[in-house]
């Protein structure tokens, strides 16, 4: 139990950190709601710039929790020792966070494209 507990309050104080980050940028008194201001090119522009931004910023908190499931699963195969249940489930571990992390890059790498793209002919 005091495992959990630990881990749902780093968890916890992560979440705090990225909304800590987000929240102040929208509360900007000069921020429309939706934060369009000026003709349509340059709306495309600023919404594009906004979705550029909070992909990034979602990109960055992956990695952020990527790098700590990698740490764990690194440690608990090195740990399992001759345990070939901890050995195989920190493998899996292991092998899943990777995976997810080439579903998180290629994610980012195509809404990157699909954006560049869209305010490249917004603005031309």
């Amino acid at each position: 139990m005091g495992k959990l507990r630990e881990v749902s309050l780093a968890l916890s104080a992560l979440l705090a950190a990225f909304f800590l980050r987000v929240f102040p940028a929208l509360a900007d008194e000069k921020i429309t709601p939706f934060g369009i201001k000026g003709d349509t090119a340059q709306a495309a522009e600023q919404l594009a710039s906004k979705v550029k931004d909070v992909v990034n910023l979602v990109a960055g908190f992956a990695g952020v929790v990527l790098f700590a499931v990698l740490v764990f699963a690194g440690y608990k195969f090195m740990t399992s020792a001759d345990n070939p249940n901890e050995h195989a489930r920190s493998k899996s571990i292991l092998l899943g966070a990777l995976g997810g992390a080439l579903l998180i890059f290629t994610a980012w790498l195509l809404t990157q494209a699909i954006i560049g793209k869209l305010s490249a002919s917004a603005g031309g």
